[in-house]
């Protein structure tokens, strides 16, 4: 665990810690531009790696509290799940919203240009990122391509996030259509689609 959090499998200078997990679900106010969540909450946690599944159900297990974001909250359940892809073209919506970048330099910084799913950069980088990912992750290129499609009158939302207290990171939210070969469908619905993915970007389910 201390491998994925800390290193991660590198591919031309890249790194990928190989899991996501979702948004914080549950009912929630406002105050003082703090985000409260006043009674029980959900997320999810996904990996392809075995032994990183396998450390994090017995931490869970064996533990009847944890501090999330310096609160402590009490375990009252969980779920294990090995959800099976099974089709090329799947309608899926995000359960935490997915982020595409092109990275460029402003004198002596690097910085992120955010894409927007319609431009025609969008699944080029999606590729790239998926492409890296996986061949860091087995060794192996894939097979094919994937593409991510907005579906037509289906409305989808820009969702910034500050990160680190200085870095603003842009991404969308939505439902859409993703076609692929069904081993690149599992393996990005248990990495995440897009950058960011350790770091709560790009986990998707399949509504169709």
């Amino acid at each position: 665990s201390e491998f994925l959090h800390n290193d991660g499998y590198r591919k031309e200078g890249q790194s990928f810690k190989l899991f996501v997990f979702s948004l914080i679900k549950g009912h929630f106010c406002l105050k003082n531009k703090n985000i409260i969540f006043d009674d029980y909450i959900q997320f999810e946690v996904r990996s392809p790696v075995q032994i990183f599944c396998e450390i994090f159900y017995q931490s869970i297990r064996e533990r009847k509290s944890f501090f999330l974001n310096e609160q402590r909250v009490f375990l009252e359940g969980f779920e294990v799940r090995e959800d099976i892809i099974k089709k090329t073209e799947i309608t899926v919506s995000f359960l935490s919203p997915v982020c595409v970048s092109v990275p460029f330099c402003e004198g002596d910084k690097q910085r992120n240009n955010y894409l927007n799913p319609k431009e025609p950069e969008f699944n080029y980088r999606l590729n790239q990122n998926f492409k890296n990912k996986y061949e860091a992750a087995t060794g192996r290129k894939p097979s094919g391509s994937v593409f991510l499609l907005p579906i037509d009158k289906e409305i989808y939302k820009k969702y910034v996030t500050k990160f680190q207290n200085h870095i603003y990171i842009t991404a969308w939210n939505g439902n859409f259509l993703l076609k692929g070969d069904i081993p690149a469908l599992q393996f990005l619905y248990e990495t995440g689609l897009g950058a960011h993915n350790s770091q709560g970007f790009g986990m998707f389910k399949v509504i169709k």
